[in-house]
Formats: C-alpha cells, sequence, structure tokens
C-alpha cells in the first residue's frame, strides 16, 4: 500500500518555475555549467567574449535545465523533505518532552521494522507506508500535541478554586440587594459553565491519553510480530537427510578413517627411559636410613 502523498503533491503542483530556477541556481551542480564553458572557451576567446558567451550559457542554463521533468522531480523531493523536516520541529516543539521521547522511540521501531521487511541490500523505500506505521506516527504527533494543549489548558484553571467560587456566590446570592442580585445570578451562569468545561476537558482529555497507549501498544504489536523467532523447517530435513546419508555411508567412513589412521610404530624405549628416569627420582626421595 502507497503513502498517501497529498501534501508534497500539492506543493509541487504550487510551485511556478521561478521556485525551481531558484533552486538550480543555489544548487552546486549549477557551478560547473559556467566553469565546463569557461574551460572551453578560454583558449578561443578573448575576455570580452568569454565573458559573453558566460552570460549566455547561463541565461539558456537558467531557462532551461529547471524545466526538465527529472531536475523538477529532484527538486521536488529536495524541497518536500525541508518541508517535512521544518513540519516536524513545529509539531514536536508543542509536545511534552515525555511524548518527544516517546515519538523518537516509535520512529526508531518504525525503522527497525521497515528494514526487517525489506530485502538485504536494499534502502527501505520512504515513499512507501506498509502496514500504515507512519499514518500511526502522524496520528501518534497530533494526538500528542493535542495532550499537552489540554494539559496546559486544565492546568491554568483550579478546579477546587471554582467550586470555592460557586459556593461564595451561592451564598451571595442570598444575601444580594436587588441591584446587585442580576449580577450574581450571572457570575453564577458562568462558574457552572467553567466547571461544566473543566469536567468536559478532563474527559476528553483522558480518552486522548488512552488513544495515545493504544497506538505505542500497536507499534509495539507490529514490532513483537516482525521479530518473532520463525521455525526453520528446512533444519530438521537437512538433519535427517545428513543422518541417513551417515549411515549408508558408514562402512565408507570406517575404510577411510583406518586408510588416514597414523600407523607409524612407537619405540617401546622411550617406556623404559621414563621407567628408569621414575624409579630414580624415587631413590632419591628415599630417607638416608634406608639407602
Amino acid at each position: 500500500m502507497r503513502a498517501t502523498t497529498i501534501g508534497s503533491h500539492a506543493a509541487s503542483h504550487v510551485r511556478g518555475a521561478l521556485c525551481y530556477v531558484r533552486q538550480f541556481a543555489i544548487h552546486p551542480t549549477h557551478a560547473l555549467v559556467p566553469l565546463v564553458s569557461a574551460v572551453v572557451l578560454f583558449v578561443g576567446l578573448g575576455i570580452i567574449g568569454l565573458l559573453s558567451t558566460l552570460l549566455v550559457v547561463e541565461i539558456i542554463a537558467l531557462a532551461l535545465v529547471p524545466q526538465l521533468p527529472p531536475v523538477r522531480r529532484y527538486f521536488d523531493a529536495q524541497l518536500d523533505r525541508k518541508y517535512a523536516e521544518a513540519t516536524r520541529e513545529a509539531l514536536v516543539a508543542q509536545m511534552s518532552e515525555a511524548h518527544k521521547r516517546e515519538l523518537e522511540r516509535l520512529e526508531s521501531i518504525v525503522e527497525r521494522i521497515r528494514r526487517s521487511l525489506t530485502p538485504r541490500g536494499i534502502e527501505p523505500d520512504r515513499g512507501e507506508d506498509f502496514l500504515g506505521l507512519a499514518r500511526l506516527l502522524a496520528a501518534y504527533t497530533r494526538l500528542a500535541v493535542a495532550v499537552k494543549a489540554g494539559n496546559d489548558c486544565l492546568s491554568w484553571t483550579n478546579r477546587g478554586l471554582l467550586e470555592q467560587d460557586l459556593d461564595a456566590l451561592t451564598r451571595a446570592r442570598e444575601t444580594s440587594t436587588t441591584e446587585a442580585l442580576p449580577l450574581v445570578e450571572q457570575r453564577l451562569s458562568i462558574t457552572r459553565a467553567r466547571i461544566r468545561r473543566w469536567d468536559r476537558s478532563a474527559a476528553e482529555l483522558g480518552a486522548l491519553t488512552h488513544q495515545l497507549a493504544a497506538i505505542v501498544e500497536l507499534v509495539n504489536l507490529i514490532q513483537e510480530q516482525c521479530f518473532a523467532p520463525v521455525a526453520c523447517r528446512a533444519v530438521g530435513s537437512d538433519v535427517e537427510a545428513c543422518f541417513e546419508s551417515m549411515r549408508d555411508n558408514e562402512a565408507t567412513i570406517r575404510e577411510l578413517t583406518s586408510l588416514l589412521a597414523d600407523d607409524a610404530t612407537i619405540d617401546p624405549k622411550i617406556f623404559i627411559t621414563r621407567i628408569d628416569t621414575a624409579s630414580a627420582a624415587n631413590d632419591c626421595q628415599l630417607p638416608r636410613a634406608y639407602s
């Protein structure tokens, strides 16, 4: 399943010709155009002719090269990558530190999964969102930003103080004058609305937290599935084949072993010399009374 690249495609559609000309002008390979032209024309032309020719070559290169489809695709990929990096940095800056660390861990897991599902020697295709992992990371980022904003919103308001204000306004309503009573009623309505809003925000924040946890658990599950041990059926057949071959060729193996055995004779004198040496050593260790 190929990942949706609506953002990159939309960005490439709105880019005008001047955008590609600007990218080509600041690219290092652009310097090769006047350099090669100068080397070729330096011998046959004077300085004025050389500068004029270089100016014409520069204009032609800036007018034609950025319009080539391969060049545009190259610059589109570069600009899309820069846009994605800038967007990611802007989103990550709105997340809490804990969620930033968790996102980095999830990204490393996704990279390992991509490499494990890609044949060796082939670089994983960044434009393909296999198993929807990129969408999971995007959803995690969006939810993490929302959770951070929700926590900040709740931290600005102390629900306990709202309850105290509500109790105080309720008591004040009983002793308020006719002129102040409408204002007290208005403040009571606002305070009750703030309490209801705080409760709903807390409930929604709890749901977002569970969604974040579900994404983390799902990525971990995919990792565990991808790196689970796989039974190698070929090993059992190889062992059985080797065992059958050994039984069928047992006589041949024994014959080869006997032919390759070392039949060199051993001189018995080395053992006699060894026995005499050991006896002499024992005699030297005996006490003087027994010598």
